[in-house]
């Protein structure tokens, strides 16, 4: 107010600047924390994003793990396919007369 700086006295004039200097300091203050504020949700958001990162890389590697079950269980069922398989082979080659190698290999 122009009106209320030209009445007022040096002493006022006074106490106003100091006021000032005060909402000043305070006004900095307040830029610095809204800055560490800042600083801090930025950190917030890099650690989400990495948080983030990590799931999606335990759910890949969930992923990855059944599928390798999954091939564990079919390889397995074709072992036991196939064993049986060169039972009923040898079965048939004896009926037949045929020599075959013992069950590990030949002697």
């Amino acid at each position: 107010d122009v009106k209320l700086a030209v009445e007022a006295t040096p002493f006022d004039l006074e106490a106003m600047a100091i006021r000032l200097k005060e909402v000043e300091r305070e006004r900095d203050l307040a830029i610095e924390k809204l800055s560490e504020a800042k600083g801090d949700v930025e950190g917030v958001r890099r650690a989400l994003a990495e948080a983030e990162r990590e799931l999606s890389n335990r759910e890949e590697r969930k992923e990855r793990v059944s599928e390798l079950e999954s091939r564990l269980e079919r390889i397995k069922g074709e072992k036991e396919e196939l064993a049986y398989s060169l039972v009923v082979a040898r079965r048939l080659a004896a009926a037949a007369g045929v020599a075959t190698p013992p069950p590990g290999g030949a002697p």
